[in-house]
């Protein structure tokens, strides 16, 4: 009887090692089939889906690639400087968002760069800048090691941006007040604006337009933070209102 239980045990946990072992093998499988289907895939040069937001509006995206290329894209961009005058002043960063013709964001096609400054640049600024740029730690951050060169951030942004476009076309800037962002694109970051349209959108003309036509259309947007990061987040979610409440529904 003593004997005959220990086979049992013994037969039961032989059946259940068997049976994890062909899981694991299944499990192998599955992970091989899929990477060997996964180079097979073919990227489709026009693909359009929706999707449903928060409120439950159907949003339509038409995205048309052609070998990694987009087409018809907004460079949502921001950047703050020492001060407003092109022809002296600096840029101590960057932030660009790439979207698609329905104003989404392109999968990895965000960039943020620090730029270098020396000592020196701080006697370019006036009170309210230094002491604004010293409050959201921009200055510190432009001083550090970790800050790169005017020159690197042109070369970064031109690769990061050519990968977005078709061969042919120009990327057109969106955001805040960005004629004059474009002032020192042009100035200081000739490879990137050798990509650029002379065409903007600008999302204070927008905004200017509003106040004299609908003022009473709701429209979310916040104070500037001064830092590039947040505050060209805060253009693409401007324009986006005025897609969904505007555009959209003139459709």
């Amino acid at each position: 009887m003593f004997f005959s239980s220990r086979c049992s045990i013994f037969i039961n946990k032989l059946s259940l090692n068997s049976l994890a072992l062909s899981k694991k093998f299944q499990s192998l499988n599955h992970i091989q089939r899929c990477l060997n289907s996964s180079t097979s895939i073919q990227k489709p040069i026009n693909k359009s889906y929706f999707q449903i937001d928060k409120k439950g509006i159907k949003k339509y995206s038409f995205i048309q690639y052609e070998d990694g290329k987009y087409y018809k894209p907004c460079i949502c961009f921001d950047l703050e400087t020492t001060g407003l005058d092109f022809k002296k002043d600096k840029i101590l960063e960057v932030s660009l968002l790439m979207t698609d013709r329905n104003l989404d964001v392109i999968p990895h096609g965000s960039y943020d760069a620090n730029i270098a400054i020396v000592p020196n640049d701080l006697f370019l600024m006036d009170e309210w800048v230094e002491k604004t740029h010293t409050e959201s730690g921009l200055l510190h951050e432009c001083l550090s090691i970790r800050a790169k060169t005017l020159e690197e951030v042109d070369e970064e942004l031109y690769n990061h941006t050519k990968q977005f476009l078709s061969d042919k076309e120009k990327g057109v800037l969106l955001g805040n007040s960005v004629s004059f962002d474009r002032y020192f694109v042009n100035e200081y970051l000739p490879k990137f604006n050798s990509l650029l349209s002379h065409k903007v959108i600008d999302v204070t003309g927008l905004l200017e337009l509003k106040a004299r036509t609908k003022p009473e259309m709701h429209i979310i947007y916040r104070k500037s933070a001064h830092r590039a990061k947040s505050d060209v987040s805060d253009s693409l979610r401007v324009a986006r209102n005025f897609k969904y409440n505007v555009f959209d529904k003139s459709e």
